[in-house]
């Protein structure tokens, strides 16, 4: 539980997002892993959210090695500062040869207005990887293992698509919060957050788990959250002094090697206790501390 409490405080503060300073079309990230047989049908789900005030209709195409085996509905509407999924289905036939991965690329367009001097198109990216196994089938793994072998192009362009995709979330990676608050995603404390992230959380098999599953419930306020920082500068500085000290504790993870799960927790456990101190045990001990000095006064007027 108190790993959990870890990942919640760091996840209520970033989150993988592109932030513009009008309305932005943001991603829930985390890599995408596909795992399927020959013959099997699986499926998937990619996150969008629009901080837009208004209802906003997506379209969505697929393309590159793999695209061939998706189906999915190619348009998806986003109500105001709402997540919507989409499903993407997988199947991938039973006389594929298997032994090989994927990264068809998927894309999300939000077209411009048209009728205006200038029409801004805002375009998400996402690359799964759609690893399949083996055919189990001995006659034709036997006549078509040759085809399932990667040639030296195959491996070379599919480091090219792992750099791409890296690069494309990086560049639509953000923290929605911490963003507003200090007011562009190259402030220093929001490159650190997005570094704890992407160096520390989700090198972890529970950072990466809890990521993803507290991703739905963090778009669900977030973009309203930021969309008051932007609006109310008092409410923005109050939430940059808020955060400015977790974001102090958090840097701790930047500068010890976390090599294990049991690292992680021991860590973490660490942060936790130091943001509790900060937070919520100086606080209280600090009114209390008051409250007594206030009643001590008060007894020696009345004697």
């Amino acid at each position: 539980m108190k790993l959990v409490w870890l990942f919640v405080t760091i996840a209520l503060i970033f989150a993988p997002a592109r932030v513009l300073d009008s309305s932005a079309l943001q991603q829930v990230a985390g890599k995408i892993l596909v795992e399927i047989k020959p013959g099997e049908t699986k499926t998937f789900q990619w996150g969008l959210v629009s901080d837009s005030d208004d209802t906003i209709t997506l379209e969505l195409r697929a393309e590159g090695n793999g695209a061939e085996f998706l189906s999915f509905e190619k348009n998806l509407t986003i109500e105001p500062k709402k997540l919507a999924y989409r499903t993407f289905t997988v199947t991938i036939p039973p006389d594929h040869p298997g032994g090989m991965e994927l990264n068809p690329s998927i894309y999300a367009t939000e077209f411009g207005e048209k009728g205006g001097a200038t029409v801004i198109n805002i375009e998400m990216k996402k690359i799964p990887s759609i690893v399949i196994a083996q055919n189990e089938n001995p006659e034709f793994r036997t006549t078509q293992a040759s085809d399932a072998v990667p040639t030296e192009e195959q491996k070379q362009s599919t480091k090219q698509e792992t750099k791409e995709q890296e690069s494309t979330e990086s560049k639509d990676s953000g923290c929605l919060i911490a963003t507003a608050a200090y007011g562009s995603e190259m402030a220093p404390q929001v490159q650190l957050l997005r570094e704890i992230r992407d160096s520390v959380l989700l090198k972890t098999s529970s950072g990466t788990s809890f990521i993803e599953r507290f991703n739905p419930v963090y778009y669900s306020f977030s973009p309203t959250v930021a969309a008051w920082e932007r609006q109310n500068p008092v409410f923005k500085e109050a939430v940059k002094i808020t955060i400015t000290p977790l974001i102090s504790t958090l840097s701790i993870l930047t500068l010890v090697d976390i090599d294990s799960e049991a690292e992680m927790i021991g860590y973490g456990i660490g942060v936790i206790l130091l943001n509790v101190g900060m937070y919520f045990v100086a606080p209280t001990s600090a009114i209390i501390k008051l409250k007594h000095k206030i009643g001590t006064g008060s007894n020696q007027k009345v004697n």
